[in-house]
């Protein structure tokens, strides 16, 4: 009786086919997710960023403003607001910025719902009480919504009590 020395050619080449059709599957699902994964990671970034400048208010004790189109290199701009005027100054200190280009499906959808400042900028502030506030000085909120190439959307919230909300 002759004992069994391992597999065939022919098992060992059907299951080389599946492992291939699997691999192509995967390969297929990820490829298709990759604007929702950096639609994601872009709207959770801009939410991190907008957290921090809300800390920034409080920590420093003075404005902190997020403004968008702000400068040519940043879609938007987190910098400690010294002159209380919701428009950026080289004077000021930047606490973060953010910019469209390292997600390349994803974009804005419209313009960002905040007061346009001075230099006709979407802006919201936070004062170090952590309650937001408009470029003219009043109660301030508002909203900006991301989109990616398949028109998934999320958004992000500022209510006039200063919560951050990721939709």
């Amino acid at each position: 009786m002759k004992k069994d020395q391992g597999f065939t050619l022919i098992e060992l080449m059907v299951t080389m086919a599946i492992f291939a059709v699997l691999a192509a599957v995967a390969v297929i699902n990820l490829i298709g997710s990759r604007p929702q994964r950096q639609l994601q990671s872009a709207a959770r970034q801009i939410y991190a960023d907008t957290q921090k400048c809300k800390i920034a208010a409080a920590k420093e004790r003075m404005r902190c403003a997020l403004s968008f189109g702000e400068t040519a290199d940043t879609d938007y701009l987190i910098y400690l607001d010294a002159d209380n005027s919701s428009t950026y100054s080289s004077s000021e200190t930047i606490i973060a910025s953010g910019k469209w280009s390292g997600y390349p499906t994803v974009s804005l959808s419209g313009t960002p719902a905040f007061t346009l400042n001075s230099d006709g900028n979407p802006t919201i502030a936070f004062r170090s009480t952590g309650i937001p506030t408009s470029p003219s000085g009043g109660f301030g909120n508002g909203s900006v919504t991301l989109k990616n190439t398949k028109n998934d959307e999320r958004k992000l919230t500022i209510n006039r009590n200063g919560n951050i909300r990721l939709e």
